[in-house]
């Protein structure tokens, strides 16, 4: 499941975990092999170009991509990554702390809204249909923190962090298009 669209709560939740593991992991262990640094950790400088970039422009795809008309909000499932050919060489848990910096460095850098959960999204989505209490507890958590972290965000914060990590595809014209699709939704 890559989307969760909830029409009623004007939500559709982008699953983080699915767009890493199909786009993001492959891209990373092709270009760690591509410059011979599959056996460095992740901490490496090199590394972390490479994991930024391909993990930062995937989810903003995900998210340009997504055609709902909802407001879409990066759901991330911070408990296990499946199938992610990166596991193959770095731990699970430095694969995931690694998504949620990046993450996080999302929210105040870009204008994205993202919420991370010990659920995975298909076991939300079974929470929901089954009408259990816990599952509406998730909703109201996802509304709430959603809806108080987004902030003014200006370029400036883009700017710093895309020449630091040399992630030049990440522009002033790149950043208008998230503002817009923020901006047209309801």
């Amino acid at each position: 499941m890559t989307n969760l669209d909830l029409g009623v709560y004007n939500i559709s939740l982008v699953n983080c975990n699915k767009i890493f593991e199909r786009y993001a992991s492959d891209a990373i262990v092709d270009d760690f092999y591509k410059f011979d640094i599959l056996e460095k950790s992740l901490n490496n400088t090199l590394c972390k170009r490479i994991f930024y970039h391909y993990t930062i422009y995937n989810f903003c795809e995900a998210i340009l991509k997504n055609k709902s008309k909802n407001k879409s909000i990066l759901f991330f499932n911070n408990t296990q990554l499946n199938d992610s050919s990166l596991a193959k060489y770095f731990s699970e848990e430095d694969i995931i702390k690694n998504i949620e910096y990046v993450l996080n460095k999302m929210k105040k850098i870009l204008p994205v809204k993202v919420y991370v959960s010990r659920y995975s999204l298909p076991y939300f989505d079974h929470l929901l249909s089954s009408r259990q209490g816990r599952g509406q507890m998730l909703l109201n958590d996802i509304q709430k923190n959603t809806d108080k972290e987004y902030a003014r965000f200006t370029f400036s914060k883009a700017k710093q962090f895309t020449k630091r990590y040399e992630l030049t595809w990440l522009n002033q014209e790149y950043f208008n298009q998230l503002s817009t699709k923020f901006l047209l939704i309801k």
